[in-house]
């Protein structure tokens, strides 16, 4: 059975091991904060290269091609090793060495999430503005601009989703809370984190997935967009 997963995760400027649950046969990564467009493909097929030129995938820079080694660019990786303080450096959201899957739900996560109660209300404020019902935490927060959001709109009875680009103090009041699309005050039935992919937990194992050893696309405190199939 195939499996395929997407999604965005913060920029390490290191090798970085993108946990996904399988180990790919393809993978697409782009830069989408950059002001240099950098792509990285990669296939199985790259591992069959003459003298491994290109084994790590091909690295494109605005639309030009340049193969790269293994050991710089993509690599499969089987999962298994235990987290210790010697291997995952950092748990802190946006850092971390292995990163696993992060699709959780964090409206009434109180730890992370919502500073009491549930984040489940959108008001409309006008433009691309708005707010929600309960103030977002203030220290350690996953919720922010990147987090994805899904609103019934109580005009339309439709299901929207968007991106928050903005957010100011903790979105609770007036137009403290921008988004990617214009939606009409109604229900909110999911806000996700900053990051699809997040800090996997001391004396946890690792999924499988790949070993980005990249530099260049994988640029600090950039958002990476992912795209892995089996």
């Amino acid at each position: 059975m195939n499996s395929k997963v997407s999604g965005v995760f913060n920029g390490t400027g290191a090798a970085v091991y993108l946990c996904v649950g399988f180990v790919p046969r393809k993978v697409y990564l782009k830069n989408v904060e950059n002001g240099t467009e950098y792509v990285i493909e990669w296939t199985n097929a790259n591992l069959r290269c003459q003298a491994g030129a290109s084994a790590g995938g091909w690295l494109y820079t605005n639309g030009a091609p340049a193969p790269v080694i293994a050991s710089a660019g993509v690599r499969q990786y089987e999962g298994g090793d235990l987290m210790t303080s010697a291997n995952q450096t950092s748990v802190a959201y946006g850092e971390g060495i292995f990163l696993g899957m992060d699709l959780k739900d964090y409206r009434a996560d109180n730890a992370y999430g919502a500073s009491a109660g549930a984040i489940d209300t959108w008001t409309f404020d006008g433009t691309l503005s708005g707010h929600w019902n309960v103030a977002a935490v203030s220290s350690g927060a996953r919720i922010g601009a990147g987090s994805k959001i899904l609103i019934k709109e109580t005009s339309s009875g439709l299901v929207k989703e968007a991106g928050i680009t903005a957010i100011s103090n903790q979105g609770a009041a007036a137009s403290e809370v921008t988004l990617s699309r214009l939606i009409g005050s109604g229900q909110i039935l999911y806000v996700g984190g900053l990051y699809d992919l997040a800090p996997i937990a001391l004396k946890k194992v690792a999924p499988a997935g790949i070993l980005l050893s990249d530099t260049t696309l994988n640029y600090d405190d950039n958002t990476i967009y992912f795209e892995m199939e089996a």
